[in-house]
């Protein structure tokens, strides 16, 4: 009896809670719920699940971050550098391309124009060192107008690329055996002369620079090329390798040279964004997208050499990403680090000068082997002019840049830059510099002046 009264109780209590109006307002309560979390529903559809989890939650939030900064520009494809259409043929114009990479090109080319022919001129690359050929105005118009017509097909017909590029693997072998660079050309039969390289298959999001510091390093830059290539393809950029190589006989001046590779970077293709990479950094994970963020990034978290862990906090060498934009508003590199160490901090120290802030994957997904190497010789005067350097960041920088290029080479796997530095010298020599030029003025006012006033007399 007292369990019926009791079932009859409850049933009573929750007539109430069934009624038409609270079943309006749970499915209302439900709708809400829905559209709160169809964002996340999205990022995680059908097409994207095995992607999404194998990346993890902290990655899909950066790239968003990537993505905002990619959608406000406007997505370039470029046309082959390399080939160009004459009778309905394609021609191979450098005799260095392998026949996989013409079939390549010739499949790219087709993709690419589909419903359209276009007639393409192109400069003759010399890849031997010699001087490159002129092309006329009229050939350069017809070139540009060419190639903007060939992007803007490309725009329509071609989808963007995925967020989340579907080639990742992940965690990647080191291999840190010496090939001699044609064995790597086979292995990587798509690439262009240069070192250029963009998806077949779908618009790409991001134009890409890498630019690398270099001199006397043959054997590491043979294991990096065979290692960065395929790992840049596996994220479907559009991307060149530039070698700058000092040729001189002065301390390496790392910074300097990073930025002599944006500045003949940005005359060759308008690149959105730029990563500057010592040539001993193999990163162990693709996931570590080479992609340009809204803020600057250090892509070199986790190194072996380090133990995997980072030495201090705002530290911003071996690999750094920044947009062009970025670069050119922290006016480049300081041009004053000769020898090893200091041009990093410096750049750490105008980036928060300039109220940025220094963005970071995972050390799980930012990790990179180290090749051995003999370090360079250390510069002694780092912590002098570090500790002046924010007096200089207007006038210390790409608008200070001299330098002369003795050759600019497109070889197969690599785009080489050799050039002479120009060094102001130590501050006493500068300041001699400037005394003889203050008294050499100084004697050219006396001298005017005395022939001109002695001239004036005689006369009268």
């Amino acid at each position: 009896m007292v369990c019926r009264k009791w079932n009859i109780f409850s049933f009573s209590c929750l007539k109430p809670l069934l009624s038409y109006k609270f079943i309006l307002f749970y499915f209302i309560i439900i709708i809400c719920i829905i559209c709160t979390s169809y964002e996340y529903i999205i990022n995680v559809s059908v097409s994207n699940t095995k992607y999404a989890t194998f990346v993890g939650v902290g990655m899909i939030a950066q790239l968003k971050e990537d993505k905002l900064e990619a959608d406000r520009k406007l997505i370039r494809i470029p046309p082959p550098t390399v080939i160009k259409k004459m009778e309905g043929t394609l021609e191979n114009v450098d005799g260095n391309i392998s026949n996989k990479q013409y079939l390549a090109m010739k499949e790219l080319k087709s993709n690419s124009t589909q419903s359209k022919e276009f007639n393409l001129e192109i400069t003759k690359q010399n890849t031997k060192g010699k001087e490159e050929e002129k092309i006329p105005n009229e050939s350069t118009t017809k070139l540009s107008q060419s190639e903007d017509l060939l992007e803007e097909l490309n725009n329509e017909t071609m989808e963007k690329c995925s967020e989340i590029p579907s080639h990742l693997q992940g965690k990647l072998t080191i291999v840190k055996e010496v090939l001699d660079l044609s064995s790597i050309l086979k292995e990587n039969p798509t690439i262009l002369p240069g070192g250029e390289d963009s998806p077949a298959n779908c618009s790409t999001r991001h134009n890409v620079a890498i630019i690398i510091p270099y001199r006397d390093r043959s054997s590491q830059l043979a294991v990096f090329l065979r290692h960065i290539h395929p790992f840049l393809r596996a994220q479907d950029l559009h991307y060149r390798i530039y070698i700058i190589n000092q040729a001189d006989d002065h301390l390496f001046n790392r910074a300097m040279l990073m930025n002599v590779g944006f500045t003949e970077a940005m005359q060759d293709y308008s690149w959105d964004c730029c990563i500057f990479h010592d040539v001993d950094l193999l990163p162990e994970d693709d996931r570590n997208l080479y992609t340009c963020p809204t803020q600057p990034r250090h892509m070199s978290v986790a190194v072996d050499k380090f133990k995997y862990k980072l030495p201090y906090k705002s530290i911003f060498g071996g690999v750094a990403a920044l947009s062009v934009d970025h670069f050119r508003k922290l006016n480049g590199f300081s041009n004053q680090f000769w020898g090893w160490g200091g041009e990093d901090d410096d750049m750490s120290k105008r980036i928060h000068y300039h109220r940025l802030r220094i963005s970071r994957y995972k050390p799980e997904i930012a990790r990179y082997t180290m090749i051995k190497h003999k370090q360079e010789k250390v510069n002694k005067e780092r912590a002098r002019v570090l500790r002046t350097s924010h007096r200089r960041y207007k006038t210390d920088g790409l608008n200070s840049l001299k330098y002369k290029v003795l050759s600019k080479e497109l070889l197969p796997l690599y785009t080489f830059v050799s050039v002479v530095l120009s060094k102001p010298g130590t501050q006493k020599e500068v300041m001699k510099m400037k005394r003889e030029k203050y008294n050499e003025q100084k004697h050219n006012i006396h001298q005017w002046y005395k022939n001109n006033v002695h001239h004036t007399h005689d006369h009268y």
